[in-house]
């Protein structure tokens, strides 16, 4: 599994592969079909991936449930897009785990705190 940026991800490149990524939640939208829409980024670009968390996942109600803005988390998924016009459509992740990392801003500038994630 590789470890990618947000910018990395969202390169047709990425497409199908099994990734790593950390960030910050920017939004999360639950659905009535039992699933959330994560939207993260890490700084590395203007964009975001949407991450789609299925409720099958074993800390979904507990952990999941509970991000909101400014939250890091750690995601591990596939790139998958609908529509190999990355203009249109921006990739997702289905992903096996959503893991909320805790991490104590210090005061330190933007690209030392997307090292030490």
């Amino acid at each position: 599994m590789d470890k990618l940026t947000v910018a990395q991800a969202r390169q047709e490149s990425a497409v199908g592969k099994n990734v790593m990524l950390q960030g910050w939640v920017r939004t999360r939208r639950d659905s009535k079909a039992g699933f959330s829409f994560l939207e993260i980024n890490d700084g590395s670009c203007q964009g975001n991936v949407q991450i789609i968390a299925e409720a099958a996942l074993p800390n979904y109600e507990a952990e999941v449930k509970k991000l909101h803005t400014g939250c890091s988390v750690t995601v591990d998924g596939t790139v998958d897009v609908l529509d190999l016009d990355l203009a249109q459509a921006p990739p997702f992740m289905q992903c096996n785990w959503v893991r909320p990392t805790q991490f104590l801003d210090a005061g330190f500038p933007p690209e030392t705190v997307r090292e030490a994630i």
